[in-house]
């Protein structure tokens, strides 16, 4: 967000002092950890995410998070009465993530690939590019592979042009472009297209309603208040992949259709043209903005975006 913060943080290496305490990017960190050993077990056990009863996934995340509280940060999660009902928050946030997300797989064809997929890049022979990528889900036909990635994210986040243009939110597109290479190297005789990258957010939302609302009503306000934010691919094939049921509003991904039942183009849902040119222009910026910190180009210059302030 700021060339000078950058290099207090990566070239100082100057970090606030810790405290013993269980904050915000904690919670991110139990979460994160949570989903992936949730993730890689059903991939190990050949376990359709899907297909899961709700007994048995609130069973798995019970017993994933007891592991994970008793060792994160020397079981603190266990060390305070306020401590202690952060483990139970996390597990009633995390019960509603991984059914929501097993049912946002449900009316499509995508399948989870891989998580925390870590890669390493060397651009020019001068700058390492490494990251992680949440999930990767996948979707083969015919002799096209379908590509979508996953962020999960604790706060509100939504792609947005001008902080792409500006530099300061590059991840999801660079990612994407990474996965994309690397399936190639994996599959070269598939053609691989860009079908979504995607934020979720981590919450257990509160649905209210003046009027009783069935179960069946009840999970479609979840749906809808926990769908995707993000960028799709409008191509009406990549589009049915994700869901193949939704007629005018889709719940599992954010699309809609118009009166003539065709996808609706929007600044966030795009043709295969505009997407490829997205991943181009992020790739271009991060080596950009690389090669200024190699110059050492320090200078206070954060950007505000839309009243928000990074410093």
């Amino acid at each position: 967000s700021c060339q000078y913060a950058h290099f207090l943080q990566y070239g100082l290496c100057l970090r606030e002092r810790e405290e013993y305490g269980f904050e915000k990017v904690d919670m991110g960190n139990v979460t994160h950890e949570v989903l992936q050993n949730f993730g890689e077990e059903l991939l190990q056990k050949k376990i359709e995410w899907n297909q899961m009863e709700e007994e048995a996934m609130n069973e798995a995340v019970d017993r994933i998070v007891d592991v994970i509280s008793a060792s994160y940060g020397s079981g603190i999660l266990q060390g305070s009465a306020q401590n202690r009902y952060y483990t139970t928050r996390i597990r009633r946030i995390l019960k509603r993530t991984v059914k929501t997300l097993g049912e946002q797989l449900r009316p499509g064809r995508f399948v989870p690939y891989d998580y925390e997929h870590t890669f390493r890049k060397l651009y020019e022979d001068k700058f390492l590019l490494k990251g992680k990528v949440d999930r990767i889900d996948l979707c083969r036909q015919d002799d096209e592979i379908f590509v979508k990635i996953i962020d999960y994210k604790t706060g509100l986040k939504d792609f947005d042009y001008s902080k792409l243009y500006y530099g300061t939110v590059l991840q999801l597109a660079v990612y994407m472009k990474e996965t994309l290479e690397h399936l190639k190297v994996l599959h070269p005789e598939a053609e691989l297209s860009p079908g979504a990258m995607l934020y979720y957010r981590i919450m257990d939302p509160k649905i209210k309603s003046n009027v009783s609302l069935s179960e069946e009503e009840s999970e479609a306000r979840f749906l809808k208040e926990l769908n995707y934010k993000g960028l799709v691919n409008a191509r009406a094939g990549i589009v049915d992949a994700m869901d193949s049921d939704f007629e005018k509003n889709s719940l599992v991904i954010p699309v809609q259709k118009g009166k003539d039942a065709e996808i609706k183009e929007t600044d966030k849902v795009v043709n295969t043209e505009i997407f490829e040119a997205v991943l181009s222009y992020a790739s271009w910026k991060a080596i950009s903005l690389a090669k200024d910190v190699k110059e050492g180009k320090i200078s206070c210059n954060p950007a505000v975006v839309s009243g928000d302030d990074p410093c």
